[in-house]
């Protein structure tokens, strides 16, 4: 079976996420941060001061973030 890890678009991952996830209930995190990646909802700085941080909204910063809504 092909893992979450081994999908490198978004049609892979909806077909294979489907299934695993109904059959097996979980995803590891280094799974779900690949989802994540691959939606284009996931950010982590890689510790180079050069790159920008992310601000947040309210005034802190941060090394990573996800985007996530919920309907």
């Amino acid at each position: 079976m092909k893992k979450i890890l081994d999908c490198t678009t978004l049609l892979e991952l909806i077909e294979l996420t489907y299934h695993r996830l109904r059959t097996y209930g979980t995803a590891s995190e280094e799974e779900l941060l690949h989802i994540f990646s691959l939606c284009d909802a996931y950010w982590y700085h890689d510790g180079d001061p050069k790159k920008p941080h992310a601000e947040l909204t309210g005034g802190w910063c941060s090394n990573g973030f996800l985007t996530v809504c919920a309907y």
